[in-house]
Parts: structure tokens; sequence; C-alpha cells
């Protein structure tokens, strides 16, 4: 069963918002940027599980 598509008021008044949203992101100065990058990355390494395996092999010198 499909959904229904918006309306497109609801859809321009997304667009909107999200067009207000990056513009004012992109005003931010980078120390702050780099700082929500920082905390976002801590929060990812907090939630993932500590028994989690290494996704590459390291490589091994022959």
């Amino acid at each position: 069963m499909s959904r229904a598509r918006p309306l497109d008021e609801t859809l321009k008044a997304i667009w909107s918002a999200k067009r207000k949203r990056r513009s004012a992101l992109a005003r931010l100065p980078l120390k702050v940027k780099i700082r929500q990058l920082i905390e976002l990355q801590k929060i990812d390494w907090a939630v993932k599980p500590k028994n989690r395996k290494p996704r590459f092999r390291p490589w091994t010198s022959a």
C-alpha cells in the first residue's frame, strides 16, 4: 500500500523550512561547525557497541 503524495502547500512549506535552515547553518563560523561535528562523533561512538569487530583487517607486512 503506497502513501498518498503530500499536498503542494505542505511540500512548499517543508522546502522553505529546509532552505532557511541550510542558509542558517552555512552562516555558522567554522569553529561552531567543527564543535558540532565532534559532538556528533562522540554520540556516535557512545552508541556503537563496545565489542564491535574491526571493519577491515589491518595489513600485514609479508
